[in-house]
């Protein structure tokens, strides 16, 4: 099949997305193209064709989307594939002019009914959780939850990591990944931290970095709370880990959740898209610092009893958090269009 991925703007977690996808589908001998922002740095395979065009307007830029038109003519993809909002309204307008069948998946959840008009006029709308596709009236639509690559070995121990970030050796060790906004609540994680006798590593990097750091301090909690900063490959240190926390406003589906799932380490997350899937015990209320903190010292004080009700939860997540299955249900879809 001859696939073609369009982004038009999007970091993070749609990036991520947009390039797993590419890479997964283009390994199971695809004919892969990906049309990307200028300045978009993520890795695609050598198979994947990369094309990159910067709009002057991600939404209202004509001028991008008659470049947008003859680029699609010239790939005539079986399929185009809007990944976003942005993307969504730009194929829209090309729709009636393109070959192939025109899908749009939505990664977070949009505010008015008018944000999907986009994707209503295409073939067919995946959403990554099922609550992003709460005010989308379309009867091809689908939920394909992102898949998370397999887990790998992290190359140090538990105990020389602790000992590392000079945190308390005598402690289990949870870890929170994510870009230092303040959209992931690591403010809030921060705060509920207090009394909790477990060590935390914040891991990632964003304008929060010296404003969490000062609240570590402010807290007294510079013995069992780290902000390590961004580490390259980051999820490998759930391999060492006891627990994993979500503590974000919002998500479209966490991929800090399914990596955690497949590496077989519970978590704690506030409920936020993809929570779902998790045992209820292990959600907590949005923004809502002593609900966290009560639910963190409970699980800290019944490890195994907390870990237990993820048994299923990880089997499940083995069959169906996978890149690799990301990418057959996509496909899937893509042929029942």
């Amino acid at each position: 099949m001859k696939i073609c991925q369009l982004l038009v703007a999007g970091a993070g977690g749609l990036a991520k997305h947009v390039v797993d996808l590419s890479n997964a589908l283009s390994e199971q001998r695809h004919d892969v193209t990906a049309i990307v922002p200028a300045d978009f740095s993520g890795e695609f395979n050598d198979s994947v064709r990369v094309f990159r065009l910067k709009p002057q307007n991600k939404f209202t830029s004509h001028f991008y989307t008659l470049k947008l038109f003859f680029l699609i003519r010239k790939i005539s993809p079986d399929v185009v594939h809007a990944h976003g909002k942005a993307a969504s309204v730009h194929l829209a307008r090309i729709k009636p002019f393109v070959r192939g069948r025109c899908v749009g998946t939505v990664h977070w959840n949009q505010k008015r009914r008018k944000d999907f008009r986009g994707f209503e006029q295409l073939d067919g709308v995946i959403g990554v959780s099922e609550p992003v596709l709460d005010l989308l009236e379309s009867p091809r639509r689908t939920v394909i939850y992102n898949g998370a690559q397999e887990p790998e070995k992290f190359p140090r121990a538990k105990e020389e990591l602790i000992s590392n970030y000079q945190l308390n050796p005598d402690f289990p060790l949870a870890i929170a990944i994510g870009r230092l906004v303040h959209g992931k609540g690591f403010h809030n994680l921060v705060q509920a931290w207090q009394g909790v006798d477990a060590n935390l590593l914040i891991v990632g990097d964003g304008p929060e970095y010296g404003r969490l750091s000062e609240l570590v301090a402010s807290y007294g909690l510079a013995d069992r709370v780290r902000v390590a900063g961004a580490i390259p490959q980051a999820a490998r240190m759930m391999d060492v880990a006891d627990l994993t926390v979500v503590s974000s406003f919002r998500e479209g589906f966490s991929y800090v959740l399914a990596e955690s799932l497949l590496y077989r380490v519970p978590i704690v997350s506030t409920r936020v898209n993809g929570t779902e899937v998790l045992p209820l015990a292990a959600v907590v209320a949005v923004d809502d610092v002593a609900a966290l903190h009560e639910k963190l010292v409970e699980v800290i004080n019944n490890r195994a009893a907390f870990s237990a009700e993820f048994d299923s939860v990880f089997e499940w997540a083995k069959e169906n958090l996978t890149v690799s299955k990301m990418a057959d249900n996509v496909l899937a879809y893509y042929s029942s269009l």
